[in-house]
């Protein structure tokens, strides 16, 4: 049938709904004329979009910023700045792909395409298992000692390691994905980072010829004295990979060779062999990359059953939830009018707390679940952890204040830089803190010491609380368990806080110490490294190798 008719317009717009990609529709004055189910389905937290018909971009963007819905550290760290960003990106109708973190722990991938009519439709497409394929890509090449650059079909980067960009001594701003080759050449001669006496445009000129070749290598000098082989090859999907190896040693053993007199044909002999050697180290490398990307699939689909039921499970249990909690708070408010009975008042008080202590459980649950899976993903970058600590003590003063309890917080004066997940330690610095306060009887109180210990960060949390067991100190830090108390018993919890501290330190190379004495306190100690380290391998039974330490000197 015609596209132009209403049954036309009606089967395209169920065919664009059954799409499994978010896609929203702006006019020439940038404003939502149309979303399909899926956009709809990614953000479930979104109010009604039928309602938000005729928004801009702009707005709709800064309503999911104070929704969380982005977890991106400049979304999180510099908001306006963020916001900018993807202004720029929307408003350039540029088709190359952005990427954008959820806090849901999702990936998309974001593409604006200009319509005829002046207006827009933009892509959000799920790439979650592709970046969790190429986060272990990008491990493996910075593993190699190698310089390693992938570019795209367009000649565009996709991703680089260290040794690559330290080698052309570049910042993060001329390494940007999507940066293209010729872009990122031209920089570099006129940097000088290589000292071969060429004028700039003929070296580029040159470079770029032994780039476009199927197998191109050439020899460069570093302005530092270093001499490095440079090689480009092509990979199946039409991309290239650029390898830099240092040379430096072979070349001084050519020089010491002709100083010694030795014949040319055995220097040239040598260098063949050599040569050989690297040729067979490039082709590695490129059979590495093709086997990491033939890997994706098999990983997909080792990876769907398990990631379907999280997702299901958190949809369908928390949805329901968030009407309870949203229904209870109505009756307890009054909002409609009185109810008539003040036991109604108390009835719906209850509703809403059991159901916000159920939903809490079931996060909790969802995140050990994922961390005992191996699917938490770890999102690294540098902060400082005395702003955590502030944020939470703050949080948290209110009620301290309410049980008249007091809160003490010591911290260096320098910053406390660590290189870690800031959303996963701030998990572990609120658990510990909101225990403390929890449990810490009325005029009691609570103290917060933090200490630079060179390579680690000490974190101490303690309270005048009434304390553990010794026998029950290891029982604790397992998921469920929950000490018996007559103090604890009129307090609720989950039994997962601790644990997922536990987990959660344990996956950044941390580890955890809990001593306490009964009637008297508690005192937990956190060992943080403040650069990336391997995790540390622990038991989720109770068993030995939780590494706890019972004192009575608390």
């Amino acid at each position: 049938m015609p596209v132009g008719t209403r049954e036309g317009i009606d089967a395209l717009v169920k065919g664009l709904d059954s799409l499994r990609v978010g896609i929203i529709v702006f006019d020439a004055a940038d404003q939502l004329v149309y979303c399909n189910d899926h956009f709809r389905f990614i953000f479930r937290g979104l109010e009604d979009l039928d309602q938000l018909s005729g928004i801009t971009f702009e707005d709709l963007l800064r309503q999911l910023l104070e929704n969380g819905e982005f977890a991106g550290a400049l979304a999180i760290n510099d908001p306006e700045e963020w916001l900018r960003d993807s202004l720029a990106h929307h408003r350039s109708r540029d088709w190359a792909p952005r990427i954008e973190r959820l806090a849901d722990g999702r990936w998309m991938e974001v593409k604006c395409r200009p319509m005829d009519d002046g207006g827009a439709i933009v892509h959000w497409n799920d790439v979650t298992s592709l970046m969790h394929t190429q986060l272990r890509f990008e491990a493996a090449i910075e593993s190699t000692a190698d310089g390693f650059a992938v570019w795209d079909q367009a000649d565009r980067l996709v991703l680089h390691n260290r040794v690559f960009a330290r080698i052309h001594r570049a910042t993060s701003d001329r390494l940007k994905p999507g940066t293209t080759f010729r872009t990122f050449m031209t920089e570099t001669a006129q940097s000088g980072i290589f000292d071969d006496g060429e004028h700039p445009e003929e070296w580029v000129t040159r470079r770029m010829e032994k780039h476009s070749l199927p197998v191109g290598q050439s020899t460069l000098r570093h302005r530092d004295g270093r001499w490095f082989l440079m090689r480009d090859r092509h990979t199946r999907e039409g991309g290239r990979v650029t390898v830099f190896t240092d040379i430096t040693e072979l070349k001084e053993r050519e020089r010491q060779l002709i100083e010694r007199g030795r014949t040319l044909q055995y220097t040239v002999h040598e260098l063949e062999m050599n040569s050989a050697k690297l040729e067979d180290q490039a082709s590695n490398l490129v059979d590495v990359a093709e086997k990491l990307d033939s890997a994706k699939s098999a990983a997909e689909r080792a990876n769907e059953s398990k990631t379907s039921f999280l997702r299901n499970m958190s949809h369908e249990l928390r949805t329901p939830l968030n009407s309870i909690i949203g229904f209870s708070e109505v009756l307890e408010q009054e909002l409609f009018g009185k109810l008539g009975n003040e036991r109604y008042l108390d009835y719906a008080s209850m509703i809403n707390t059991s159901g916000g202590h159920l939903l809490s459980l079931i996060n909790q649950i969802l995140d050990l679940s994922k961390i005992e899976a191996g699917r938490y993903e770890l999102v690294r970058h540098p902060f400082d952890i005395r702003e955590i600590i502030e944020d939470c003590g703050e949080l948290l003063r209110p009620q301290a204040k309410a049980g008249q309890i007091t809160i003490d917080v010591e911290m260096p004066e320098d910053d406390c830089e660590l290189d870690a997940d800031d959303t996963a330690i701030r998990q572990c610095v609120l658990n510990l803190m909101s225990n403390a306060v929890k449990f810490t009887r009325e005029g009691g109180s609570v103290s917060v010491r933090l200490e630079d210990k060179g390579d680690m960060a000490l974190l101490i949390v303690s309270d005048t609380g009434i304390g553990i067991a010794p026998n029950d100190l290891r029982r604790v830090m397992i998921p469920f368990e929950q000490v018996d108390s007559t103090f604890a018993a009129g307090k609720q919890g989950t039994g997962l806080g601790l644990p997922i501290v536990k987990s959660l330190v344990e996956l950044h190379g941390g580890s955890i110490e809990l001593a306490s004495t009964l009637g008297k306190g508690t005192t937990v100690t956190v060992w943080l490294p403040k650069e990336a380290s391997e995790p540390k391998i622990s038991q989720q039974n109770g068993t030995p190798g939780y590494g706890l330490i019972a004192s009575p000197s608390h």
